[in-house]
């Protein structure tokens, strides 16, 4: 398609539309690059996709996609020596990282449901291993984490080792000393100096690298720490060296699998644009059309994509079936030209790949090109007048359109005396139908109405105008040509009716009875009119009841099916209970040997029956508590009591989808389900009086339902204070591992919670967290 074309149709508008669906730079750079297709088979696998992701969209929502550079010029580098960047290595972890939450979006139950992407995501290259690695060396986009490298750490270890025995010597030179300006240190080209008077600068041993702007104050590295400056120098240079070890280590592993993070790159923009479309159509609130290659389009209520949803009005329009012709009449402002860049945009869109705003089972054909002539083509420069302008679009249309195409005419013969206008207009419009070529034009001459009438394979259409509120509807009408409504208008806007009689006698009578002909047609047009809008309401509330009547149907079944499993889980259950003791009985009725054991026979009896009763009673429990249990979730730690175990414990896991969670019994874990426990204190008797219990008062923290602790802000003594409490609640709530997040700042209240941490009695571990857990900022404890 010519981007002439696009642009008058405005089609650009579009695809920036479309481009801020997407999420990645790969994805924008594919949607910018895409091409309107005119294969069929590629079109139709395109609308597939779209559809697919709109159906994914509207059930669950649209995935992330993280934002991944375009690394294929740099992978290019990186085959010719050079190696990545940290900030590279991170946009590589991100992009691994991506490919492998991606792959696992869809499962292989909904296979057959999403196709397409299913297939495309299925076909994604993981590297876990690498990932984990990048993911735990990698801080930031410039900061290596001591974990990268053995060697890394201890340097880094010695470095920390190498200041802090500098920072000691020069702290004590400060306490002692009387020739210091402040009591400081600082840094001077990367090694430590302390500010000395200048007076004293020659008595005071060591090397002068600084002086002050007033020349009162040099800054000298005293003799004692050269040597541990030179020292921790030549660490810092051995740090750079492994850092570049360890870049140059890690792009050697991306090259080894280049081909597979290229094809992760295509494929991911294909993801992201393909869920663009999705995202699109989900706005637009569009539908996917039914495709032909035979010029046929069929558009029910068709939205023009470009005006507020809740202010245009929506048309039906047809072409290439019964007629290939279509001429389009109606007053100025009318809708016309709206309805023309409404066919061309929703053609264009549909080629794109889109779905379009329109009803379901609208049908659009495919051309090898569109051709529009729509708008004040009027041209100044080339002192072309607007009809020179439009005749000049017309020759180049006429001179490349062929049968497959549609082509689009504005105000046809506009511009010139209306005669002639006409005559050249019906002569174009007959060279288009004797090619074969689908054509829409918009007019105002009324001979072009009688020719739509008397021809064959051409059909009229107009745009409604309401007389009595002397504004258009916006409506399209096919099967009828529009009135110009001069002299209803001109009469309702208080004309006296002598002009308009007076007007009628210069216009024909041929024309005057084409009126009356076009207005019986138009008022028995609205009498079907009516009757259709009657037939849609009854249909409407028909399907309104049968999808009524399909809901409770559903919600009866779902909870039929609950209740059924219920009661299997309870006969399951006091099968189980008799079985055992019939057993039991069986057992003790074969070790009688005498009548005096018939006693105990009838106790064990006795016992079988009140067994009976406490099942009973626990399913009296479990229906009473169940609602409970539904409305107010369970808490880590919270004391309950387990029905077929009979048996008190602590929850250690909070119930899955299928209600389904760990209990802690004494030392031992269990397995238990929600429909087999209760809350402790729904269970005690109400003729008791209620009492607390010590182990869960701690529970009503608001802290036991958090694994993470936040300090910013707090001075050391308060943060340490709070943590202190945070890891007794964690510990006695069986939390195993826990967050401190204390921000990165000085470093000094870091460095305070590490040493705290250092000593605390339930503390088995800690360490910075990685990237995606705040890094230095944050401090991940392991619980005794």
């Amino acid at each position: 398609m010519k981007n002439k074309v696009l642009k008058t149709l405005e089609f650009y508008k579009i695809i920036n539309m479309l481009l801020d669906c997407s999420q990645s730079i790969i994805g924008k750079k594919l949607i910018k690059n895409a091409e309107i297709s005119t294969d069929i088979i590629k079109i139709k696998k395109l609308l597939d996709e779209t559809d697919e992701a709109y159906r994914f969209i509207m059930k669950h929502k649209t995935p992330a996609i993280s934002n991944i550079d375009d690394l294929e010029e740099d992978f290019k580098l990186l085959e010719v020596g050079r190696f990545f960047t940290i900030r590279k290595l991170l946009e590589v972890w991100k992009l691994l990282n991506t490919s492998r939450f991606l792959k696992n979006l869809i499962s292989s139950d909904d296979e057959v449901e999403y196709e397409n992407i299913f297939g495309l995501l299925n076909s994604l290259n993981v590297n876990t291993q690498l990932e984990r690695d990048l993911e735990v060396s990698i801080i930031s986009e410039e900061e290596i984490s001591d974990d990268a490298s053995p060697e890394l750490k201890r340097i880094r270890r010695t470095i920390k080792s190498k200041n802090d025995l500098i920072r000691d010597r020069l702290n004590q030179l400060i306490s002692t000393s009387d020739k210091l300006m402040d009591n400081i240190y600082t840094l001077r080209d990367g090694r430590y100096v302390v500010p000395v008077r200048s007076e004293f600068k020659n008595s005071f041993k060591g090397i002068v690298h600084d002086q002050s702007a007033s020349g009162q104050t040099v800054f000298i590295e005293p003799m004692f720490v050269v040597d541990l400056n030179n020292d921790l120098k030549k660490l810092e240079i051995d740090e750079e060296k492994e850092i570049e070890r360890i870049l140059s280590e890690f792009s050697n592993r991306i090259l080894e699998i280049l081909p597979e993070l290229l094809s992760n790159l295509d494929i991911i923009a294909n993801i992201d644009f393909i869920f663009a479309r999705g995202k699109l159509a989900y706005n637009m609130e569009a539908s996917k059309p039914l495709i032909n290659d035979k010029g046929i389009i069929n558009l029910k209520l068709a939205r023009h994509p470009l005006i507020d949803k809740d202010k245009v009005v929506p048309i039906d329009i047809s072409l290439g079936g019964n007629f290939n012709t279509l001429v389009i009449t109606g007053p100025n402002t009318g809708g016309k030209t709206v309805t023309l860049k409404t066919v061309g945009l929703l053609t264009l869109m549909t080629q794109f790949g889109l779905m379009i705003p329109c009803f379901d089972n609208s049908e659009v054909a495919i051309f090898t090109e569109l051709f529009a002539d729509i708008g004040d083509e009027q041209s100044i420069e080339q002192s072309l007048s607007t009809f020179s302008s439009h005749m000049k679009n017309i020759i180049e249309i006429i001179d490349n359109a062929k049968e497959n195409c549609l082509v689009l005419f504005d105000e046809l013969g506009s511009g010139t005396d209306p005669e002639e206008g006409s005559g050249l207009s019906i002569s174009i419009l007959n060279y288009f139908l004797e090619k074969n070529i689908r054509t829409i034009a918009t007019t105002h001459y009324s001979q072009l109405k009688m020719y739509a009438m008397s021809t064959e394979n051409v059909q009229n259409a107009a745009m409604e105008f309401d007389v009595e509120k002397l504004e258009p509807t916006y409506k399209l009408i096919i099967g009828v040509s529009g009135k110009s409504n001069a002299f209803e208008i001109s009469k309702k806007l208080g004309l006296d009716e002598s002009f308009i009689i007076n007007a009628k006698k210069f216009i024909s009578n041929n024309e005057i009875s084409f009126d009356k002909l076009v207005s019986n047609v138009d008022n028995r047009r609205k009498e079907y009119e009516n009757l259709i809008i009657e037939q849609r309401e009854i249909l409407d509330y028909n399907k309104k009841i049968k999808e009524e009547y399909e809901e409770k149907l559903e919600k009866f079944n779902i909870q039929k099916e609950k209740k059924i499993k219920k009661l299997e889980e309870y006969i399951e259950n006091s099968i189980y209970e008799t079985d055992k003791f019939c057993k039991e009985t069986i057992k003790d009725i074969n070790k009688a040997k005498s009548k005096q054991e018939s006693v105990k026979l009838r106790k064990i009896s006795e016992e079988i029956f009140k067994k009976t009763d406490k099942i009973n009673h626990s399913r009296m429990l479990k229906s009473k508590n169940n609602v409970n249990i539904l409305n107010e979730p369970l808490m880590l730690g919270e004391e309950i009591k387990v029905l077929s175990l009979n048996e008190n414990g602590y929850v250690q896991t909070l119930p899955d989808k299928n209600g389904n969670l760990q209990v802690k019994i004494g030392i031992l874990k269990v397995n238990a389900n929600i429909s087999d426990i209760i809350r402790i204190e729904k269970i005690i008797d109400d003729s008791k009086e209620k009492t607390s219990y010590s182990k869960t008062t701690f529970i009503k923290s608001d802290k036991m339902y958090d694994n993470k602790i936040d300090v910013r802000g707090f001075n050391t003594e308060d943060a340490i204070y709070e943590i202190d409490k945070f890891l007794d609640d964690s510990f006695i709530a069986n939390l195993n591992e826990v967050t401190i997040i204390h921000g990165k700042g000085t470093g000094i209240l870091r460095n305070n919670i590490s040493d705290f941490l250092k000593r605390h009695k339930l503390v088995k571990s800690f360490s910075f967290g990685k990237i995606n857990e705040g890094g230095d900022g944050a401090t991940v404890v392991k619980l005794k």
